[in-house]
């Protein structure tokens, strides 16, 4: 529980602070490709966040720099105690949006295969935003794509979010 206390912390920003305000940091959101989730997850960043940060359905892997924090944001299916109308607790569906922790490129996501050279692993990215993600077996079903690359050429590779 407390682990998911420290994720949430940096997105709700603390009294004094912004959201999703990492010391001038580059933020960006990614949100699924699928249209109707992606105008609910638009629509509770508009309603929650004076200033959203960058929201994207595609990231591309040439722009991704490593000083740059990564978060995934996609609506889950839950339950919730509320009252019917005798005044009974009765359990309902409803969506919910889920925010992940932040994902910091640098320190998550690079590799060292030479002597003091660092760069980006994308799959570390691909990774870890599947690690951060929600997915509920009864519900829907999201994760990270790497595509739209050739093997020669990288620079028009996206990072997408499906729901499958």
């Amino acid at each position: 529980m407390a682990k998911a206390a420290e994720a949430i912390a940096p997105v709700l920003g603390t009294p004094g602070t912004k959201p999703f305000d990492h010391g001038g940091r580059f933020v960006t959101v990614l949100i699924p490709q699928n249209s109707k989730h992606e105008n609910y997850v638009r629509e509770q960043f508009a309603e929650r966040f004076e200033d959203p940060p960058v929201l994207s359905k595609a990231l591309k892997v040439a722009e991704i720099s490593q000083d740059s924090i990564l978060y995934v944001a996609h609506p889950i299916r839950t339950k919730r105690k509320t009252k019917d109308r005798s005044g009974r607790d009765v359990w309902k569906k409803a969506v919910d949006l889920h925010i992940s922790g932040p994902i910091d490129v640098g320190a998550e996501c690079t590799t060292s295969p030479r002597r003091g050279a660092k760069i980006v692993d994308f799959s570390l990215i691909v990774q870890a935003m599947m690690r951060d993600t929600k997915n509920d077996p009864a519900g829907w079903f999201f994760a990270p794509f790497l595509s739209g690359f050739h093997k020669a050429d990288f620079t028009e590779a996206t990072i997408q979010l499906v729901n499958r």
